[in-house]
């Protein structure tokens, strides 16, 4: 004969009787890919936190965003393949893939605004010690000189345009990869076209300018 019983456990309340628990109900289960981000929060908070050196922020700052990137290639990539794939199975909490997908956007959006202020935060605190991250354009005229001798010493010659058209296919862009999306002329038909940039890995993201000067 068949145990028709519901899928229940008990836990001690500490006086009286235990309480029984309902191991079907989704609401006492935790989503694991939301449990993940909700981990990558506590690393934005130490970012945060002002009691912390502040190069110890920016660390925490880069953990965020690389846990983050690992997540979505991962996480994210797979929630995705379930939804294509038309997956009807939910998990103990009871989230669907798209329900997910849904949850896991308004998490990230939420912690990108608050990682753009705390960044803002830290470049102000580090303008303040002495270390400032300056554009092109906010450089004087022989810093720019600088910089440009140093553009076309060190980085023009390792960059390869990659223009694409109807007639050409979309290059393939790699993970963890940063890409410039420009427009080229070719010299001699003066014709434009649409080119990606991919910056080699070699080459540093910061430029002391003063080292260069």
């Amino acid at each position: 004969m068949d145990d028709a019983r519901p899928n229940t456990t008990t836990a001690p309340s500490g006086i009286g009787e235990p309480e029984s628990y309902d191991l079907d109900n989704p609401d006492l289960f935790i989503n694991r890919e939301l449990s993940l981000l909700e981990f990558n929060s506590r690393v934005l908070e130490e970012a945060q936190d002002e009691r912390n050196p502040i190069l110890e922020r920016a660390k925490f700052l880069a953990i965020y965003s690389s846990n983050t990137d690992e997540f979505f290639m991962v996480r994210v990539a797979g929630l995705m393949q379930q939804v294509a794939a038309q997956v009807r199975d939910v998990p103990a909490d009871g989230l669907t893939p798209t329900e997910q997908l849904r949850d896991i956007r308004k998490k990230v959006r939420s912690n990108l605004i608050i990682l753009n202020h705390c960044f803002d935060d830290i470049k102000t605190k580090l303008a303040a010690a002495g270390i400032h991250l300056h554009h092109y354009d906010e450089l004087t005229k022989d810093q720019a000189e600088g910089v440009d001798e140093y553009f076309n010493n060190e980085i023009f010659p390792v960059l390869t345009p990659l223009a694409f058209d109807p007639g050409r296919p979309f290059p393939h862009i790699s993970s963890l990869s940063l890409n410039l999306a420009v427009m080229v002329r070719d010299p001699d038909s003066n014709v434009e076209y649409f080119a990606r940039i991919k910056v080699p890995n070699t080459l540093p993201r910061l430029i002391p300018v003063a080292r260069i000067n």
